[in-house]
């Protein structure tokens, strides 16, 4: 019995060794990390490069969050396609987001400024340090407010809205505040 045991203990080590050595020679596919000398390492992931040693994304394509070995195409502008939030947080900063129609944008609160990044958005007579903060939604791209002295102002040719939620034309106050003279002076001398 315990010749037997012997001879066991042998031929499982001359297996594991065995194991080992054919083991030796088998490249596994790449993941975004793995090390390498080469691109053609990293070829298991598409749009992938040596890079310093490591399998990496190739320039405008970041690593999937779900899946080592995919290289995901950088969003270039709002509203490009994406499959992950990574694809549109890498260009737009933290508050881009991809939403439910797999499109990035800008997280609700936030607009896009341009080249590339969404900005936390800020009303009139909110604190401000630059001028691209300052955003009225019912502009879009036409702003009539922006970052004067700290704070979010209507643009010059502009004054609040009643409300203080919104800048209007102040050339059209005008022309309504002439036209209520204007009609009072006319009552007054018909009457």
């Amino acid at each position: 019995m315990a010749v037997i045991k012997s001879v066991l203990a042998i031929a499982i080590c001359i297996l594991c060794q065995l194991h080992d050595s054919l083991q030796e020679g088998i490249e596994y596919p790449a993941e975004i990390g793995t090390t390498c000398t080469e691109d053609d390492r990293c070829k298991s992931v598409m749009n992938s490069v040596c890079s310093k040693d490591v399998c990496s994304c190739k320039e405008n394509f970041v690593p999937s969050t779900n899946n080592k070995t995919i290289c995901l195409p950088v969003a270039r502008n709002v509203n490009n396609s994406c499959e992950e939030e990574i694809q549109c947080t890498m260009p737009f900063g933290e508050n881009g987001t991809c939403n439910d129609e797999q499109q990035c944008v800008c997280k609700t609160g936030n607009h896009y400024v341009k080249p590339s990044k969404c900005v936390f958005s800020k009303g009139l007579n909110e604190q401000c340090a630059e001028s691209n903060e300052c955003f009225l939604p019912e502009d879009g791209e036409n702003q009539k407010i922006e970052c004067n002295n700290k704070q979010c102002k209507c643009r010059a040719g502009y004054i609040p809205s009643p409300d203080e939620k919104s800048c209007r034309d102040s050339a059209v106050t005008n022309i309504i505040s002439i036209t209520c003279i204007v009609g009072v002076w006319v009552l007054h001398l018909w009457l």
